[in-house]
């Protein structure tokens, strides 16, 4: 920018006393504004005499109304300059640029600090759009997004499903135009758009859905089993997951064979009149895209009543009442259906056997001393001692196989009849 000289006074001519050159109290400040819009930017001097402002752009004199009554810029009383309209175009810009006021008088002059006016920009397409993004529970998620080019540099911020995203959860970040959500949760799914905002407005980016999916877990697993031949059983797998988990039932590490094995809608699988054959282990086999679980139980099968019998035996001789009732009751427990046939032949056999044992002994104590005191009054002691221990003999023997026959055959028939099968 070139300086203007300023011409002295004319001679014979004197100063007066409280003149005094110019000075900038009001410098302008840089501005940054939208096309189309009007802008002003301020300046204002002091000095006396008053001294004329005028403005520079990059270091050329700016035309305003005073110059051209038809320029779209105007020098204000104050010596601020206005601009009616903000003139920007792709090939011409003609108020962009570096402006500085610059105070005149005769006694000197003064400039202002630069001030910078730019013209705020803000492009329509995204650099860069979120694209779809699947997860599964507990992953993280990044959605990525660069903004159109804009001047000043737009924020960034997201919504999803329409309204603006909390990114006060400790969980959320958003870094660079980026999104990025940490241990990720189901109610994080949903569409999301980023949006671009600077003095302008806001630009909206193309949406992009975050699906989160979760792995396959078990509700209800399948429990081992312990049955009689010739008996159904059923094992249970309940699941959830997302998307559907796919199942199937595995046996000792093979698919199911083909026959009696059914599955049911609801997964569970029947094997119906099951054999020796069928013993092993059985496993749910759940899976999706996102991950798989598996869950087994054993299924074990018992021969009928054999078995049993053996065990109504040691039930007898081993342990005390106590022991035998729980024993007993185990096996009314795993097997319902036989629960009168078991309880006849075990109180029968057990009965008969405690009473022959009970009688006997009872009686032949009990006759003999009876009988030993009653028949020595009339006879010998060889005989009363003879006859005492013969009969208390005969008659406990008699007693307690006759008591024992008929209690276990009377009970069965008894039982059998209350407690039909």
């Amino acid at each position: 920018m070139g300086c203007t000289r300023v011409s002295k006074p004319a001679f014979g001519s004197r100063l007066r006393q409280e003149d005094f050159p110019p000075r900038i109290v009001e410098h302008p400040s840089d501005l940054i504004v939208s096309k189309g819009e009007p802008a002003t930017l301020n300046c204002k001097a002091e000095g006396r005499p008053p001294p004329t402002v005028e403005w520079y752009k990059d270091g050329e004199r700016v035309e305003t109304d005073r110059d051209n009554p038809r320029s779209h810029r105007m020098l204000l009383p104050s010596g601020s300059l206005f601009f009616l309209r903000i003139i920007h175009g792709r090939r011409s810009k003609p108020d962009d640029g570096s402006y500085v006021c610059v105070a005149r008088n005769y006694l000197g002059q003064a400039i202002s600090h630069n001030a910078s006016l730019e013209v705020a920009i803000l492009r329509d397409d995204f650099r860069q759009n979120p694209v779809d993004v699947m997860v599964a529970v507990g992953e993280p998620a990044v959605l990525e997004c660069q903004p159109p080019r804009g001047h000043p540099e737009p924020t960034i911020s997201w919504r999803k499903d329409g309204a603006n995203l909390d990114d006060r959860d400790e969980r959320i970040t958003i870094r660079s135009g980026k999104l990025m959500i940490t241990n990720t949760l189901k109610t994080d799914a949903g569409k999301y758009i980023c949006v671009a905002t600077n003095m302008l407005g806001e630009r909206e980016s193309e949406t992009a859905e975050l699906t989160v999916l979760e792995r396959p877990t078990f509700v209800k697993r399948p429990s081992s089993v312990v049955v009689l031949t010739d008996e159904s059983v059923e094992f249970h797998c309940v699941v959830h997951g997302d998307p559907v988990p796919i199942v199937r039932w595995r046996r000792d590490d093979s698919d199911l064979p083909k026959g009696r094995f059914e599955v049911l809608v609801d997964h569970t699988l029947i094997i119906r009149q099951v054999t020796s054959s069928d013993e092993g282990s059985y496993t749910c086999v759940v899976e999706n895209m996102v991950g798989k679980s598996e869950a087994s139980a054993s299924l074990t099968v018992h021969g009928k009543p054999l078995f049993f019998f053996f065990f109504f035996f040691f039930l007898l001789f081993a342990g005390d009442m106590e022991q035998q009732l729980i024993g007993f009751l185990s096996l009314c427990v795993i097997n319902r259906r036989y629960v009168t046939v078991y309880l006849s032949i075990y109180l029968s056999i057990y009965l008969s056997i405690y009473l022959s044992i009970y009688l006997s002994i009872y009686l032949s104590i009990y006759l003999s001393i009876y009988l030993s005191i009653y028949l020595s009054i009339y006879l010998s002691i060889y005989l009363s001692i003879y006859l005492s221990i013969y009969l208390s003999i005969y008659l406990s023997i008699y007693l307690s196989i006759y008591l024992s026959i008929y209690l276990s055959i009377y009970l069965s028939i008894y039982l059998s009849i209350i407690y039909p099968g």
